[in-house]
């Protein structure tokens, strides 16, 4: 019963982020569209986005290495399904 609650607080953490990233995306859209024709200033974008991405997936990661070196009440380790990786901005 434990496990299973803290199965679905790490489910709902990690979806929590996934969700705070996507809004980063789009704000991040949203914010290069009238740089469109700028070279720089859409590489300096494109770079902020990726760095923003491993921010992101860093921190998804932690949750579940937190969850994952907490010990088990029964003793078996349930590892939970790893996010699949953010969409790449402006895709």
């Amino acid at each position: 019963m434990q496990q299973n609650m803290q199965q679905a607080q790490v489910r709902s953490q990690v979806q929590q982020s996934q969700v705070e990233q996507q809004n980063q995306q789009a704000l991040s859209q949203n914010v290069s569209r009238p740089y469109a024709n700028n070279p720089q200033m859409q590489q300096q974008t494109n770079q902020a986005n990726a760095a923003q991405q491993r921010i992101d997936q860093a921190r998804q990661q932690s949750i579940i290495d937190r969850y994952n070196a907490a010990p088990p009440p029964s003793g078996q380790v349930v590892v939970p399904a790893t996010p699949p990786p953010a969409k790449a901005a402006g895709g």
